[in-house]
């Protein structure tokens, strides 16, 4: 077939039309998503790593967003926060990997309450390493109990 210009050019499989083909610089979708937009794991992690002014005793310190509230839950977990025990607890347990690491035990040191507690949580982490490893994420999936 030849073309406008007098030269031989083929139409066929990945071989369009030059006159239907998307114009130089032209995008094929004009409507889709604008440049620069950020997605919400930018969003947060760009609004986590600004810095804030807090007060330690009688001296200001800027620190991160994520800082302040890491010392903030580590703070009221020693305050006895139930909450914040928890939250420290699987903030722990999902980061620093710490689900390997779990200790044998010696049933028989274990009251009647303490050994069905330790089976328990014994099953909680087979079900999430078992999720995990399905998922292909390698993050545990929440499980409240």
């Amino acid at each position: 077939m030849a073309d406008d210009d007098g030269s031989k050019y083929e139409v066929g499989y990945r071989k369009p039309p030059r006159q239907t083909r998307f114009k130089t610089g032209v995008s094929g979708n004009p409507k889709g998503r604008p440049r620069g937009i950020k997605n919400l794991r930018t969003d947060l992690s760009e609004e986590l790593q600004e810095r804030i002014l807090i007060r330690e005793g009688s001296r200001s310190i800027k620190i991160s967003k994520q800082r302040a509230i890491v010392e903030t839950v580590v703070t009221n977990t020693l305050k006895s926060d139930a909450r914040s025990a928890q939250m420290l607890l699987n903030l722990m347990l999902r980061l620093l990997n710490l689900e390997a690491e779990l200790p044998e035990i010696d049933d028989g040191a274990l009251t009647a309450e303490e050994h069905e507690l330790w089976t328990m949580l014994e099953a909680r982490h087979a079900r999430r390493s078992a999720a995990s490893t399905a998922s292909g994420t390698g993050a545990p999936e929440t499980d409240r109990a």
